[in-house]
């Protein structure tokens, strides 16, 4: 996980990403309330121009998503190897779906943040759960400029 003072934001996996974060007792960091994954105010036809606004925005400093391992295969094909980032690795991503059935619009946020200039992808590779395994990516915010 990068080193960040910002604010960071994770999916349904939070106590997951700030047990293995540096910054996991720093809980003041670890924010969730104007993104939300499953936006039931928000008609799904929206949820496109409403994952860009969030993204431009750029409030989080870090992005932290899980998704659920694909049924067939190992959970994560050679495009998305631990260290592989580039466009192969986004396209896999959504594909997927979000680790947690609460929350569907993950793969619209990360359609979202692929798309922006105000993120970028710095980590991908499994997650092994108690009770569930799946992929992790992490989005971090680019320097304006």
């Amino acid at each position: 996980m990068a080193r960040t003072n910002g604010l960071i934001f994770a999916s349904s996996q939070k106590r997951v990403a700030q047990y293995y974060a540096e910054q996991g007792s720093k809980w003041w960091l670890w924010q969730a309330r104007d993104l939300l994954l499953n936006p039931e105010r928000v008609p799904r036809s929206d949820w496109r121009s409403y994952y860009a606004t969030h993204v431009a925005a750029g409030r989080y400093d870090l992005i932290a998503l899980f998704y659920a391992a694909p049924r067939s295969g190992p959970g994560l094909s050679a495009a998305t190897a631990p260290g592989s980032l580039g466009r192969a690795v986004y396209s896999e991503l959504l594909s997927l779906k979000s680790l947690n059935r609460a929350e569907p619009g993950v793969p619209a946020l990360t359609r979202a943040l692929g798309r922006g200039r105000s993120y970028r992808l710095v980590a991908v590779g499994p997650y092994h759960g108690s009770d569930a395994n799946g992929i992790y990516a992490i989005w971090q915010r680019t320097p304006a400029g």
